[in-house]
């Protein structure tokens, strides 16, 4: 919750109404990559280099997704698409480094 208020607070200081804040929000679903990118809005960036840098902070997640993809137990491809969804720093950390094969439910708890 104070991510979400921080996040707020800086969008209106940087000049965002509270349409594009929310927006963002929206649209851009990673939470280091927001604050990267309001700094560069600030800056008056252009669009074409928020969006690069956007994807070269993200693309850790695309890595993490894949080793997460070898340890989750077999399971349908919808439900691994849930798995790659919410992969953060946080829930990589403890399912990679738990013994064995990871399920939903260990996932989610």
């Amino acid at each position: 919750m104070r991510l979400l208020r921080s996040f707020g607070l800086l969008a209106k200081t940087t000049g965002l109404t509270f349409f594009e804040a929310v927006l963002m929000s929206l649209i851009l679903y990673a939470g280091a990559s927001q604050y990267i990118a309001l700094n560069m809005f600030a800056l008056a960036t252009g669009a074409a280099e928020m969006i690069l840098t956007t994807f070269i902070v993200n693309i850790r997640h695309f890595l993490m997704s894949a080793l997460l993809n070898e340890k989750v137990e077999d399971e349908v491809s919808w439900k691994k698409a849930i798995y790659a969804f919410e992969v953060t720093d946080e829930t990589f950390a403890v399912a990679a480094t738990k013994p064995g094969t990871v399920s939903m439910g260990y996932y989610w708890d």
